[in-house]
């Protein structure tokens, strides 16, 4: 069986982020909470990464289900490369007058 490695950035790390303070581990012992990190602020944008590995899961089946996911979510997908497993996506932000956040 394959195994895929999956990374993300905010839309993916939806029930798998610390609930525990800023620079405090998290008490989740699932990988995908155990990996989250988060570098650079409000003013610099911040940017949030997770990864685990998943068993029994194609490739292809897994991007397929992930764009799925981001665009149901509410996200734009402005590109996205199911070889590399890449996805870059957007949001409108909040009384942004039209700004986008990635």
């Amino acid at each position: 069986m394959k195994k895929l490695i999956l990374s993300s950035v905010l839309m993916l790390t939806t029930g798998c982020v610390s609930t525990a303070p800023e620079g405090l581990a998290s008490n989740d012992s699932r990988a995908c909470a155990q990996n989250f990190t988060h570098e650079g602020s409000l003013i610099t944008g911040k940017l949030y990464k997770t990864n685990d590995t998943i068993q029994h899961v194609s490739k292809k089946s897994a991007f397929t289900k992930i764009s799925k996911y981001i665009a149901m979510d509410g996200w734009h997908i402005i590109n996205s490369d199911g070889e590399l497993g890449m996805i870059n996506a957007s949001q409108t932000v909040s009384f942004g007058k039209g700004k986008t956040a990635p």
